[in-house]
């Protein structure tokens, strides 16, 4: 299904159609027993969802084809990945991460932290985990290549959600203030504040080179923010139409942004705020709450409840 407009010009006294940006289905599955993470691969997507009736087991399932790509047991996990998909880690309760070069050997690496784990985020170059840790007062930055960590400074009383991003860049924020922090965390210093958000964040996001951070709040606000100077690049509150985003993701050179609605819309935007194309996807309050993108032009969404993936294309039009 592809959904489009087609716009009608004149061309040398005749008549010549120009297709608008549009979006197109390419692959729908449903799982059975809910997504908990969309992975990119080469040409392809893989959900990792509940594998069989052991408690804790996961596999790694390809959206195209539906059969299993890898194994996996990690019970009480906080997981994440990398943007390429080549690095998948798990935070156990026990604070033992176990990281996962799903281009290499099929065993993980073991780094054990200090304490229990209460969330894990790996940085969109593969390069660092940082982890909050159970107290919800403490971050632990682990470089993937030399294998130690180190202690992140924060000024957060309590941490509510977690990035980080290329180079060690750390951000933080409570679950009640309208404030980011953000951290050098490879050098273990305090970067800058980001201006207030108006909202508690329910979601945060760097870009891959690590310049900007997007921010979903609770109340469905994005803002995208410059982090070289902290100022606010987008506000997509400000263009007079009502929002109640569920979730959101940068394309990899962030020239994009997928949202997906609490009416079951997904919609793509450029980044300076204007609406390129957008369609009903899944039923009202069933949004994407998982939205990957997998290349340049291609996402992919998954709902739940409900558990339908879909891969998009977003066609710029001409």
């Amino acid at each position: 299904m592809k959904l489009k407009t087609l716009a009608v010009l004149t061309v040398c006294g005749g008549l010549a159609t120009a297709e608008e940006p549009g979006l197109k289905q390419l692959k729908v599955r449903e799982f059975s027993k809910g997504v908990e993470l969309l992975v990119a691969a080469k040409d392809d997507v893989l959900a990792l969802t509940p594998h069989g009736e052991k408690k804790g087991a996961l596999a790694l399932v390809s959206v195209e084809d539906g059969k299993v790509r890898r194994e996996l047991e990690h019970p009480g996990a906080s997981v994440s990945s990398d943007a390429s998909g080549r690095i998948l880690a798990f935070g156990a309760p026990d604070g033992t991460i176990f990281v996962y070069d799903l281009a290499g050997k099929p065993e993980p690496r073991t780094f054990k932290g200090k304490e229990k784990i209460d969330s894990l985020v790996v940085s969109s170059d593969g390069s660092y985990v940082a982890t909050a840790l159970a107290d919800k007062k403490s971050i632990e930055l682990w470089d993937l290549a030399t294998g130690k960590s180190q202690a992140v400074p924060i000024e957060e009383e309590e941490i509510g959600q977690l990035e980080v991003g290329k180079g060690g860049l750390v951000a933080t924020c409570r679950f009640d203030a309208p404030r980011i922090e953000v951290y050098d965390g490879k050098n273990a210093k305090k970067s800058k504040d980001l201006s207030p958000t108006d909202q508690p964040i329910g979601r945060m996001e760097f870009s891959q080179d690590g310049t900007k951070l997007l921010t979903t709040g609770i109340a469905g606000v994005v803002k995208l923010w410059n982090v070289g100077d902290g100022k606010l690049a987008l506000d997509l509150a400000t263009l007079g139409k009502k929002h109640s985003i569920f979730s959101a993701h940068l394309s990899p050179d962030a020239t994009l942004l997928v949202t997906s609605e609490l009416s079951g819309t997904v919609a793509v935007w450029d980044a300076k705020g204007n609406l390129k194309a957008e369609t009903k996807a899944y039923p009202d309050m069933q949004p994407g709450r998982i939205v990957r993108f997998l290349s340049a032009t291609k996402f992919a969404t998954s709902c739940d409840p409900g558990y339908k993936t879909i891969v998009w294309e977003y066609s710029p039009g001409k």
